[in-house]
């Protein structure tokens, strides 16, 4: 038989491993929430990063064939997902993004009003166009960078 001594020993040894399993299970319970918030978080920015390079393919194109039409629905798309992703991302990825934007902003501010497709060649200089390209490159070395695809520069 158990006496008091013992009996209350128990008492004692099983508050204290009721205690470590709350605070065990608690524990646990934070960690699968972060877990879980911070895998949310990346298949946000996935999508928004996704999102972006889709655009920025969107206004490459547009100003390579300058149609005011679509560059028009092409910038506001960019426009759009670049808000995104500075909610979402990092500012080495927003900054890439904002300057591929200004550059093809630029590019096609040299042409005249109403001059459109094959027309526009004459307006935009080769500097412009690897100017655009290098920051659509450095647009995409961002993304990448940002989704850990690759040590990106």
């Amino acid at each position: 038989m158990a006496t008091r001594a013992q009996t209350h020993r128990i008492a004692l040894l099983t508050e204290k491993v009721l205690a470590v399993t709350t605070t065990t299970e608690q524990i646990k319970t934070e960690i699968s929430d972060a877990a879980w918030n911070r895998q949310k978080r990346w298949e946000l920015k996935r999508e928004v990063l996704f999102e972006a390079a889709k655009r920025v393919a969107e206004v490459g194109e547009a100003a390579v064939a300058f149609n005011n039409e679509k560059w028009s629905r092409a910038i506001v798309g960019f426009d759009e997902a670049t808000i995104l992703v500075g909610i979402t991302c990092g500012r080495q990825t927003w900054d890439a993004l904002e300057n591929f934007r200004l550059t093809a902003n630029k590019m096609l501010l040299g042409i005249p009003s109403g001059v459109r497709g094959s027309e526009s060649e004459k307006y935009i200089s080769t500097e412009s166009r690897r100017e655009l390209w290098k920051h659509r490159d450095a647009a995409r070395a961002a993304i990448r960078k940002e989704l850990g695809i690759d040590d990106a520069p």
